[in-house]
């Protein structure tokens, strides 16, 4: 999981410019007061951390339900 988080944070990186410790707090496993505390212990945007992680947290547990459906047809 840390290995798919630094992937997301590299791209989104490279794309945007946004800091790479901020980027990779915003994709990193982890709660969201965690993620939020260190990124204002690192001195880095919290907002942006916090709302990169709700709209994560939405799209997987959104997502969850059309992907196990899936899966139950394939098998």
């Amino acid at each position: 999981m840390i290995a798919v988080a630094l992937g997301f944070a590299t791209v989104v990186h490279l794309t945007t410019g946004i800091d790479l410790s901020q980027t990779f707090l915003a994709y990193s496993p982890g709660g969201l007061a965690e993620m939020s505390l260190l990124a204002l212990a690192m001195h880095q945007d919290v907002a942006y951390v916090t709302v990169t992680h709700v709209v994560r947290l939405m799209l997987v547990i959104g997502g969850a339900g059309y992907v196990f459906r899936w899966l139950r047809r394939i098998v």
